[in-house]
């Protein structure tokens, strides 16, 4: 990871000079990437830093566009706005990308996300070229034909099958002068027909009346009627007609007694296997940036990721923990000359105001909350000793030591529903009751970062070593280390590293933090590990040793503390 962030400010203006013209150099030579890592490890105040920012990540966008990925251009383009909000160049572009996004996605039927792309354009130029007209065609082009268009398709295909059967009984009778027999394919007889004296001679292609177009059949009239019969169920539904049958009236027969009606069996093309779209990502991801020295948790959609303009939704804070249903968050806070205090709990994450302090020793963190939001978990590095792991209820008082319960030896807490604990202990991942009986050994390991328990409190997924990289796995706790279980194996993501892993509210995608090719971004995979893709890019690197006087450099671990958290 990149170490040398640590501390923007011992940085020296020599060393920032060096810095700069090598990054202003990789700009010039079109060595984007590079440039922008380089420039991001100078104080943003630091001469043009910002708009050359803007420019790489602008310049990454152009080409992203021309090799038509548009979903990765907007992400680029986001960030240039980030940092030039105003920037015409860059607004008109994305503007653009969207736009060519929104027909590709209208292209292939994926006709919500054309409109949401579409909508983005509107918003920005009502009078984009024809973008009205192309928000119309999504509306449209979700939609079910209207009934009745589907009975006169039913109908019509109904009247093409009985004339071919027709035809073929017809011509395909002897030469001498018997009367040959109509047949109808699937029809029967439903009305004893009065026997009648014809003289007339039935054409070779007899047709049909026209088929009412009403969903009831006619009443009885003097004139016997022939009705559809209901086909014998099969397994393929999507093969058999719902609509009402319709009436057709009949052809009088030369003949006394009625002739069975032959019943010719069509024969269909099996319906394809149904694709299965996936499940629509909902909910919000709290995700912490290390920007200037510190850590800042931004806030995005899961849907469509960046609502902008992107600020963050905390500063100099991290390690963020959504309540269950979404509404609250715990946190820790860099900020401490201010605040006073390192862990916080905010009952209402939109209102700062309804923050309530949880402790005020600086060597507290990695906050968690259980499911009735009434105790709060933590671990805390005691001068010269292991961590521990804390307990207590958040109504207590905070300055009584007496309130808060020391599990023993152990890190990064986790609930497990309401009674039961996940930890870090030693070389091991543990389980014990929160009255720290029964520790049990799930997983031997001397990796140690943050886990995230799913909504089922019976998996959990964890970042771990493995070979040269770092993977997601998961492990369900009732079936032992031995259901320790790697997802990440895309070829897209080989060189590089995945962090941060944390489930969807419904248990059935993980998102973790990657960057493959040098660009941070919040990625999404279903759980088990299929259809991995990126979600939004991030302003920075998920990774840094914060350093302030009144921060403890034992205190401070990168992202080996950190974490992101999903909720409704």
């Amino acid at each position: 990871m990149d170490s040398d962030l640590n501390n923007l400010e011992e940085m020296d203006d020599v060393e920032k000079e060096i810095q700069y013209e090598d990054a202003s150099n990789d700009l010039d030579n079109e060595k984007y990437v590079e440039a922008i890592k380089k420039f991001q490890k100078l104080p943003s105040n630091y001469k043009d830093v910002v708009s050359k920012l803007a420019k790489a990540y602008y310049l990454i966008g152009q080409q992203q566009l021309q090799d038509k990925l548009y979903r990765e251009a907007i992400n680029s383009f986001e960030t240039a706005q980030h940092w030039q909000p105003d920037d015409r160049d860059i607004i008109t572009t994305l503007t653009k990308a969207y736009y060519l996004l929104g027909q590709q996605q209208l292209d292939e039927k994926k006709c919500k996300e054309a409109l949401a792309s579409f909508e983005k354009v509107q918003n920005q130029d009502v009078n984009y070229e024809n973008v009205s007209d192309l928000i119309e065609k999504a509306h449209q082009c979700g939609k079910t034909p209207p009934s009745w268009i589907l009975i006169a398709v039913a109908l019509l295909v109904l009247l093409v099958l009985t004339g071919g059967a027709a035809f073929f009984i017809f011509s395909s009778g002897d030469s001498d002068e018997s009367t040959p027999t109509a047949t109808m394919i699937t029809l029967v007889l439903t009305d004893t027909p009065t026997p009648t004296e014809s003289t007339s001679t039935p054409s070779a292609t007899p047709e049909p009346d026209t088929p009412a177009l009403t969903p009831s059949p006619l009443p009885p009239t003097d004139t016997p009627t022939i009705e559809p019969a209901q086909p014998p169920p099969t397994e393929t539904t999507e093969e058999t007609f719902s609509e009402p049958p319709a009436t057709f009236t009949s052809i009088p027969q030369p003949i006394d007694t009625p002739t069975p009606v032959l019943a010719l069996t069509p024969t269909f093309t099996p319906a394809p296997t149904p694709t299965f779209t996936p499940v629509p990502l909902s909910g919000k991801i709290a995700v912490p940036v290390f920007e200037n020295g510190t850590y800042n948790i931004y806030l995005a959609s899961a849907d469509n990721g960046w609502t902008l303009p992107r600020e963050p939704l905390f500063i100099k804070a991290s390690q963020p923990a959504f309540t269950k249903n979404g509404s609250g968050m715990t946190l820790r806070s860099w900020k401490h000359q201010d605040w006073a205090q390192r862990i916080i709990y905010l009952p209402n994450y939109l209102d700062v105001t309804s923050f309530r302090p949880m402790t005020t020793f600086v060597e507290d963190a990695h906050p968690s909350l259980n499911s009735r939001n009434e105790e709060i978990l933590f671990h805390t590095w005691p001068q010269g000793s292991p961590p521990h792991i804390i307990r207590f209820n958040i109504n207590a008082n905070i300055e009584d030591k007496n309130s808060r319960l020391d599990l023993d030896e152990g890190e990064k807490p986790a609930w497990l529903g309401d009674d039961k604990i996940i930890f870090f202990h030693g070389n091991g991942l543990y389980i014990m009751d929160k009255d720290n009986n029964n520790r049990q050994l799930l997983l031997s390991t001397n990796d140690k970062a943050a886990i995230s328990v799913a909504p089922d409190n019976d998996r959990v997924t964890l970042s771990l070593q493995k070979d040269d990289r770092r993977q997601i796995f998961t492990l369900t706790i009732s079936q032992g280390q031995e259901s320790l279980t790697q997802l990440t194996k895309d070829p897209e993501l080989s060189d590089a590293d995945k962090y941060l892993p944390t489930w969807s509210p419904d248990g059935s995608y993980i998102a973790f933090v990657s960057n493959p090719g040098g660009n941070w971004a919040v990625w999404v995979m279903r759980a088990d590990g299929s259809e991995p893709r990126e979600l939004f890019r991030l302003p920075g690197s998920i990774d840094g040793i914060v350093n302030a006087d009144s921060i403890e450099p034992r205190t401070t671990f990168g992202w080996w503390e950190e974490r992101m958290s999903w909720a409704p």
